[in-house]
């Protein structure tokens, strides 16, 4: 339970939700909260489930959303890096996603294996993004503790695949340039605000201390340290551009990102 977090759930935002996904008939009559996430399942937000009544063509319908709300911890760090995780990924679906998947429509594939986003509100404080309910069609999380088979790898790196090859089209009718002009948030990385070092630091510490107490690890030690001291010089290196081989990346792809039916 977050309470806080919660509470930044509004009936206006439910009803523009519903209407994004039902049509403009759609009124909204009652939520609720249905907590389904287990502890370990999210670090960088809150996710819960709504459960939805509301009416259309006069006849009581229900649905469900996936919620996923600024987590409300209070500290220096997430309060940096909230804003700019909800805005990536919201405008992501909200803006980008919709001209990504036209290039997939006219060229005769499917749509990207991503759920749908009914709304996202970027207010500091108070970030929010509602999504479809995939469990709604069966959709299921492998245990993150068991990893995958290879099958089910195939089918990620697969979905991966078409993501990239939409986003060479997009790059193909787009400079660089253009791309930053309308989509300047994609561009915005966390390592450019100063937060990775605070983010990962203490990680980094945490892993040389792991492989001390195993031992035969010293040279992965030395290059622990020494990333330690130089984290955005690191990223600002390895995510640099780097054309021809440019693509809109997931940039968070582990088990409990992916579901399967």
């Amino acid at each position: 339970e977050n309470s806080k977090a919660l509470g930044i759930i509004n009936d206006s935002a439910v009803q523009a939700a519903l209407v994004a996904d039902q049509g403009e008939e759609a009124t909204l009559d009652t939520w609720e909260n249905v907590p389904f996430t287990k502890k370990g399942d999210n670090f960088a937000s809150f996710v819960t489930s709504i459960h939805v009544k509301f009416k259309k063509d006069k006849q009581p319908k229900q649905i469900s959303y996936v919620v996923k709300l600024n987590p409300c911890r209070g500290d220096n760090v997430w309060s940096d890096m909230v804003p700019i995780l909800f805005e990536k990924e919201g405008k992501f679906y909200m803006e980008v996603l919709p001209e990504l998947n036209k290039f997939m429509t006219e060229s005769g594939q499917k749509i990207l294996p991503l759920p749908k986003c009914y709304y996202a509100q970027y207010e500091i404080g108070k970030e929010m993004l509602m999504f479809e309910d995939l469990r709604l069609k069966e959709f299921k999380m492998t245990d993150r503790r068991k990893g995958m088979d290879l099958q089910h790898v195939n089918l990620v790196i697969q979905g991966l695949g078409h993501i990239h090859a939409a986003s060479s089209l997009l790059l193909k009718k787009n400079t660089i340039d253009d791309l930053r002009s309308r989509y300047p948030f994609l561009f915005r990385e966390l390592y450019f605000e100063g937060t990775i070092d605070q983010m990962l630091a203490s990680t980094l510490s945490t892993g040389t201390e792991i492989l001390s107490k195993v031992g035969g690890h010293a040279k992965a030690i030395n290059w622990l340290d020494k990333q330690k001291q130089n984290l955005r010089e690191f990223f600002e290196m390895n995510y640099a551009s780097c054309p021809p081989f440019n693509a809109i990346c997931h940039g968070d792809c582990w088990n409990n990102n992916v579901l399967f039916r």
